[in-house]
């Protein structure tokens, strides 16, 4: 089968790559196109006929419909052979338009991921791309959200009632997957420390924040627990509260060196304002550890509520300090079930699940083709 992966986000981290390697086993072949304002990406083709690179100005990303049509009609000034079997645009908007625009021309259908920047960024304050955000999604075979919670916002919050039933029987939830260094090296179970000990691992920005974790850190110690959090990553925010005896901060390091603050922790805790996903969850879960995450966002509904760990709202310090509580006083309750759940991060498994999905939309497409001309045959 061949399917036309549009990917704007490819050489900016290594899940796609991750994904469409072992599509590749599987037998698919790609052709991954790619539209970018960074002209430092242009050269990053390295003659790869695998990939397709179109530069545009960065004075367009204010301009969405000249944009897209520029980005479009430079894809067709390549004169690609477009005898592709299905198209995966892996972003609403961008990604989708392009989508929308080559099945409107050649009649290839297309499935399309719904992400963090589509909801929180283009549903949410782009309020002229709604109703064409929901075209994408109308005329899209399958619609892809990273996890239960966006599925859930997306639907309630920018789809028409009279429309949801339908854009839920098209709705699947695949996740990212995980590095198969920590698949290999999970962790079924593990035992807590003596005193409660905390990670984090990530940029130490606003958006992450950690300064939350911090004050419920604070709090644990008021009421006389014994408590040590360690942070690991680079600092784009000035926190003072980062000097406190309690925390460890740690440079940011590679998965070897992290393994190893894994293993000398007991919660895994992240509540971020906005999460895509949040592969560090899962990361941590491979090692054993019980996460807490944020409510509503990305890895909010991957494994049922207080399985692995809990969802606190990201500003309530009082609910997370609920929490790490709860996990610490039952950690085996916890840390032994996580063994059940990590396979849903495995990149073959979802490598598995996407040629599934294609699979069907090409077969059912060849079918109704074939039902089509026998009719017009008689």
């Amino acid at each position: 089968m061949k399917i036309f992966q549009i990917c704007n986000g490819y050489f900016d981290t290594k899940l796609y790559k991750e994904l469409f390697d072992r599509l590749d086993i599987r037998g698919c072949i790609n052709k991954i196109f790619i539209f970018t304002w960074n002209k430092s990406n242009l050269s990053k083709q390295n003659g790869d006929n695998k990939i397709i690179v179109t530069y545009f100005s960065k004075t367009l990303r204010l301009f969405f419909y000249l944009k897209q049509k520029k980005v479009f009609k430079s894809l067709l000034s390549l004169k690609p052979k477009f005898d592709y079997d299905l198209i995966h645009a892996h972003t609403l908007f961008s990604n989708g338009d392009i989508a929308l625009r080559l099945k409107m021309k050649y009649g290839i259908p297309y499935i399309v991921a719904i992400r963090n920047t589509d909801i929180n960024i283009f549903f949410k304050y782009f309020f002229f791309l709604r109703k064409y955000g929901l075209k994408i999604m109308e005329n899209a075979d399958k619609i892809i959200f990273l996890s239960p919670s966006y599925k859930k916002e997306c639907l309630e919050n920018y789809v028409p009632i009279e429309k949801r039933e339908e854009m839920a029987r098209k709705a699947v939830i695949i996740p990212n997957g995980i590095d198969k260094f920590w698949i290999e090296n999970s962790v079924s179970s593990k035992k807590r420390h003596k005193e409660i000990k905390l990670i984090y691992v990530g940029s130490i920005d606003k958006n992450k924040n950690v300064i939350t974790t911090i004050l419920a850190c604070k709090k644990l110690l008021s009421q006389g627990y014994e408590v040590k959090f360690t942070v690991v990553g680079d600092i784009e925010i000035k926190i003072d509260e980062l000097n406190e005896k309690f925390i460890q901060h740690i440079p940011y390091s590679s998965k070897e060196e992290i393994r190893k603050y894994f293993e000398e922790s007991d919660i895994f805790i992240m509540p971020s304002k906005y999460e895509t996903f949040g592969l560090v969850y899962a990361e941590a879960l491979s090692q054993g550890l019980p996460v807490i995450y944020t409510r509503g966002q990305g890895f909010d509904g991957q494994i049922p509520d207080g399985k692995v760990g809990y969802s606190v709202k990201y500003n309530d310090v009082d609910e997370i300090v609920e929490k790490i509580i709860l996990i610490y006083n039952n950690y085996d309750n916890y840390s032994t079930k996580i063994k059940n759940y990590i396979h849903k991060f495995n990149w073959e498994n979802i490598a598995d699940n996407y040629k599934m999905i294609y699979g069907n939309i090409i077969d059912n497409r060849k079918k109704n083709y074939e039902i089509f001309t026998y009719n017009e045959k008689w």
